[in-house]
């Protein structure tokens, strides 16, 4: 289900945060899914995708940062 972001919201915000939502959703699936032993290179898939989703919150602090220092 997807809602609408309140009015007003920072478009660039939105994103971001719809980018990490999306990203946590698909490590929790995947996670879900997996019934057998988790392999090493799964574990390195899911790193990856967290480190992606540390970066895109860094530049929404980044961005929000800016926005307040105005």
């Amino acid at each position: 289900m997807r809602l609408a972001p309140p009015g007003g919201s920072d478009p660039v915000v939105v994103r971001l945060l719809a980018s990490v939502a999306t990203g946590l959703s698909d490590t929790a699936q995947a996670i879900a899914s997996n019934h057998a032993l988790i392999a090493t290179a799964d574990v390195a898939n899911w790193l990856n995708v967290l480190q992606s989703m540390e970066a895109r919150l860094a530049k929404l602090v980044e961005h929000e940062e800016r926005k307040n220092a105005h």
